[in-house]
């Protein structure tokens, strides 16, 4: 099926949302990152990034790995 038809109309902007809110690595983020929004709420926070995960898996599993992984890059035990 498609990812985008009329049966999905919010499909395209949950697409771009999703998009427009993937930051790349740098500084002490350490893999890319989904934020919860650039707006306000513009950081990797130590729970959010599970919501991220599990709303990725299904069609961008790497991507929802890394948002596992991102606050457990810091720990060293």
């Amino acid at each position: 099926a498609p990812w985008r038809s009329a049966d999905t109309p919010a499909a395209e902007l949950a697409a771009y949302v999703v998009w427009s809110a993937t930051v790349r690595p740098a500084g002490l983020v350490t893999r890319p990152a989904v934020l919860m929004s650039k707006h306000w709420m513009d950081k990797v926070w130590s729970w959010d990034h599970c919501f991220n995960a599990l709303a990725l898996a299904s069609g961008s599993p790497e991507l929802a790995w890394d948002q596992f992984h991102l606050p457990f890059d810091h720990q060293d035990e």
